[in-house]
């Protein structure tokens, strides 16, 4: 009941701007395809930064312990990222509010005749595991929509492994609080005149800032690193174009590896 709210007007305006699909080839095509053809920049960025996360954590991780991985998707979506790590041969526990069909926890039926892993609906701040049984934690694309993130990385600590790491990528980061600030009352106005929902029901952090991650690292003990893939001449030149027309600084968006300080 708490989450309801949410729930509904975050259903409302993804209908809205029509992600999901309507059969399982759009499903299993993502991340490195959007046969939808409706947000193809966005899922081109996600798989890139997902190429990294195999790359330089999952795989490493995998080798390091020379098993299969145990890892909880924290805010699944659709659970495509379950998907393709469950087909790297690693455990699955797909977690998520929302169980849409078409944009949430509903939609894994679509891969369940390649992969079969776990799902189940749940908040940041209770999630359904015992201490220290996960290797690999990861916000895809989820953290920012967290109302505390001390909160939400301590209780991801909590089910994660002393040796563990936990993984935040496609969050939005600013160097400057102000910008995310700016960013947060730009995306309020587009969700009150697109969407005609009060973006207040529920209180999220919206953004990463360099100097928020050191003060997480300082109170939690996590020490962090930060990736920054390629996704582009344009994306890399972005900032410099904010400056020139004096707009304010746009999003980055990293693969930022968290493990415990020793």
């Amino acid at each position: 009941m708490h989450y309801g709210d949410f729930v509904q007007n975050y259903d409302r305006v993804r209908h809205g701007e029509k992600w999901g699909g309507s059969d399982g080839d759009y499903y299993r095509a993502l991340p490195y395809r959007d046969l939808s053809g409706r947000h193809v920049d966005v899922w081109r960025v996600r798989s890139i930064s997902f190429q990294a996360l195999l790359k330089e954590v999952v795989q490493p991780l995998s080798q390091a312990r020379n098993r299969a991985l145990r890892i909880l998707d924290c805010g699944a979506g659709n659970g495509w990222m379950s998907y393709r790590l469950a087909l790297e041969g690693h455990d699955l526990l797909a977690t998520d509010l929302r169980v849409d069909d078409a944009d949430g926890l509903g939609a894994c039926s679509w891969y369940m005749d390649a992969v079969t892993f776990e799902m189940a609906q749940a908040t940041f701040e209770e999630l359904p595991l015992c201490d220290g049984q996960v290797d690999l934690v990861i916000f895809g694309g989820s953290i920012h929509y967290s109302a505390n993130y001390e909160e939400t990385l301590t209780e991801a600590l909590r089910v994660l492994r002393h040796d563990g790491q936990l993984v935040i990528l496609d969050s939005p980061v600013y160097k400057h609080a102000h910008s995310g600030g700016q960013m947060v009352k730009e995306l309020y106005k587009q969700l009150q005149q697109n969407h005609s929902i009060d973006p207040h029901v529920a209180i999220h952090e919206n953004y990463l800032t360099p100097r928020r991650l050191q003060d997480l690292g300082r109170q939690l003990s996590l020490s962090w690193r930060q990736l920054e893939p390629h996704y582009g001449w344009r994306w890399a030149l972005a900032p410099w174009l904010a400056r020139l027309r004096r707009r304010r600084e746009p999003a980055r968006f990293y693969v930022i590896v968290g493990q415990r300080q020793s």
